[in-house]
């Protein structure tokens, strides 16, 4: 389709030809129209680099003067009326089932001994030790 892309002409006067639904979506900043089409899109000329689409008629145009109103001029050069150029996104699918309720609450973790009383455990040591300083302290005092 040669009313797709913007018009470039690669040699003598055959234009860039773009596949049917080869203008995908891209951001503005990239292409004025919001649409392009991809190396693999271009069917004219071949190993082409990505093509910037035309704009479709009756939505805004960056590529005129005013965006909201092109000339006839700038209409012939960045406007198509072919809907066949532009990707169009496939409608969501509604799944129809039960709505789902929320989610369970995650099983508390089961703590082990340890990580229980570690504390009493570390009082017993800390008794443990004061004790055996107490007695190997007395023990040399006797002799």
């Amino acid at each position: 389709m040669d009313d797709c892309a913007i018009d470039t002409r690669e040699s003598g006067y055959k234009k860039v030809e773009v596949v049917p639904r080869g203008c995908k979506p891209v951001d503005p900043s990239i292409c004025e129209s919001g649409y392009i089409a991809d190396s693999d899109d271009v069917s004219y000329p071949k190993n082409s680099l990505d093509q910037c689409c035309r704009c479709l008629e009756g939505t805004p145009c960056g590529y005129c003067k005013d965006s909201s109103n092109c000339t006839k001029r700038e209409k012939r050069w960045y406007i198509t009326k072919n809907a066949e150029c532009f990707y169009e996104e496939p409608a969501p699918v509604a799944v129809v089932g039960p709505a789902p309720g929320p989610a369970p609450a995650p099983a508390p973790k089961k703590r082990g001994f340890f990580e229980k009383y570690w504390w009493v455990i570390l009082i017993i040591m800390f008794v443990v030790l004061v004790l055996l300083w107490y007695f190997f302290r007395r023990g040399k005092k006797k002799s």
